[in-house]
């Protein structure tokens, strides 16, 4: 049976009033041992002892339902706003209990809570409205016209807007490993975490959020920003050792143009894989792929990749850019795994041209959605076979 710390049955007290009667040195110590009884609850361990601070969450064994139960429990104690993806954006219990006395701090100032991550307005309701009408297609220009109207920033700036690797595994095997998603609402770090769980205590394994999918942030105004973000993060990993690139759905058109950023400046990476990637030249295919991905997600409603406003809009200014990639093949092996039940409207159409990946593909018994969750130990292993045959172990 999973047992409730006595601190998530007394949330009714607060938190914050508790940690006020408490002499400031203790306060950090107070909120960490919370943070950890709330996740050994969660993961059916008697006491927070058992939870490293320092180990990522999906480390220690979290999935998708285990992560919003935690997020639900700590937001119930700290009487805070949380968003569903905490424990991605957040990798460890020491990384969280920072967040909480920062956002404590913040509430015993006078500063407002920060609005939830993404809201669900009027552009979600004409898309959701839409997609019940079976007429989603529709809305792709309004995506684009709207994404065209978010805050940009150039090539010159993309280097200081790198994002954060953020750590889902830890393992000194080589090559580290570092995950793109894509760019479809919902999309982020929290997509490979199965994924990871099964990749890690081998090799490290961290994912990237893109720049501008998150609330608040800039969009990259041109591909080559965008590229040039992503190369900067990676390329800083590269100083520390061997990397492989690991892109989902359109993250694998995103993780080849990395890479052949880095082969520009002479880096080379160990290898780049692409997990059911679609990236045909063809503008009209596109259209019909990430339409058939976004009703998928809109059905599914899933509480880890909630569709809101933002997450729409931006999704409409990376599909403006994506039409600005060029035909440039990389040096670096690549691995292409598809899932055997393809996104509709491709037929016998090659989702991939041969000028990002020559050879077979791999297929998995799987769906675009579950070749990264209820799948991912099949993908997971057909990754690590082919990290071996390169010799990074």
């Amino acid at each position: 049976m999973v047992r409730v710390p006595a601190a998530d049955a007394s949330a009714g007290t607060g938190l914050a009033g508790r940690l006020a009667a408490l002499p400031e040195s203790d306060r950090d110590g107070v909120i960490l041992r919370e943070v950890r009884d709330l996740a050994s609850a969660v993961l059916g361990h008697r006491s927070g002892d058992a939870i490293d601070p320092y180990a990522p969450f999906t480390e220690l064994g979290f999935d998708s339902l285990g992560a919003v139960e935690f997020r639900n429990r700590l937001a119930r104690l700290t009487e805070l706003t949380l968003p569903s993806t905490l424990v991605f954006d957040h990798p460890t219990a020491a990384d969280v209990a920072k967040l909480v006395r920062a956002r404590l701090e913040e509430s015993r100032a006078g500063v407002a809570e920060r609005a939830p991550a993404g809201v669900r307005g009027t552009v979600t309701g004409l898309v959701a409205a839409a997609h019940r009408r079976g007429e989603l297609a529709g809305t792709m220009p309004l995506l684009l016209a709207s994404g065209a109207l978010m805050n940009t920033y150039p090539v010159e700036e993309a280097a200081a807007r790198r994002p954060g690797a953020q750590l889902l595994a830890r393992g000194a095997a080589e090559p580290a490993l570092i995950c793109v998603p894509s760019f479809l609402p919902g999309s982020g770090p929290h997509q490979f975490a199965r994924l990871a769980r099964e990749l890690g205590g081998e090799r490290q394994v961290s994912a990237l959020r893109l720049p501008g999918t998150r609330a608040g942030d800039d969009l990259p105004a041109t591909w080559e920003a965008a590229i040039e973000s992503l190369a900067a993060t990676v390329a800083a990993q590269l100083d520390r050792g061997p990397v492989a690139l690991i892109g989902y759905s359109i993250g694998g058109a995103l993780a080849h143009a990395v890479t052949r950023r880095l082969e520009d400046d002479g880096r080379q990476l160990a290898g780049t894989a692409m997990i059911d990637t679609y990236s045909t030249e063809d503008a009209e295919l596109n259209r019909l792929v990430l339409t058939d991905a976004l009703g998928q997600i809109l059905s599914r409603d899933n509480a880890l990749t909630p569709v809101d406003d933002h997450g729409l809009v931006a999704m409409g200014g990376w599909v403006r850019i994506y039409s600005e990639r060029e035909a440039r093949p990389i040096a670096a092996p690549t691995l292409k795994l598809r899932a055997t039940v393809t996104l509709s409207g491709f037929g016998d159409v090659t989702p991939v041209p041969a000028w990002q990946h020559r050879g077979p593909a791999e297929f998995i018994e799987a769906d675009h959605f579950s070749i990264i969750e209820e799948r991912a130990p099949e993908t997971a292993a057909r990754l690590g076979r082919r990290l071996d045959s390169l010799g990074g172990r």
